[in-house]
C-alpha cells in the first residue's frame, strides 16, 4: 500500500467534510467512524478516528477525545500503512 507523504495528509485533513474532535482540548481533523455492529444477541459500537499522527501530542492512548459533546478515552493507536493513525475510542 502506498504512503501518504505530510504535505499531502494535510492537505486531505483540511477538507471541509472531514470530522473535527478535540484531543486534549486540541482541534484535530479526521475520520470519525462508530459502526454498529450486532453478534450472538449482543449488539454496540466500535467507535474510531482516523487523523494525521503529527496531529497526535505524544501516545494518545488514554487521551479524551470529544465529538459531538460526547466524551470518549482514546485506547489504541495503530499506523494504518498509509501515513495516518487510527484511534480506537471507548465512550466515558
Amino acid at each position: 500500500m502506498p504512503t501518504i507523504d505530510s504535505d499531502d495528509i494535510a492537505e486531505i485533513m483540511s477538507d471541509s467534510e472531514m470530522d473535527s474532535v478535540t484531543i486534549n482540548g486540541n482541534p484535530v481533523s479526521g475520520l470519525f467512524f462508530e459502526p454498529y455492529e450486532e453478534s450472538l444477541g449482543m449488539s454496540g459500537s466500535s467507535p474510531t478516528f482516523k487523523c494525521n499522527p503529527a496531529d497526535i501530542v505524544l501516545d494518545g492512548v488514554g487521551d479524551p477525545l470529544v465529538f459531538n459533546a460526547i466524551n470518549y478515552v482514546i485506547t489504541s493507536k495503530e499506523n494504518d500503512n498509509s501515513g495516518m493513525v487510527l484511534l480506537s475510542l471507548r465512550i466515558l
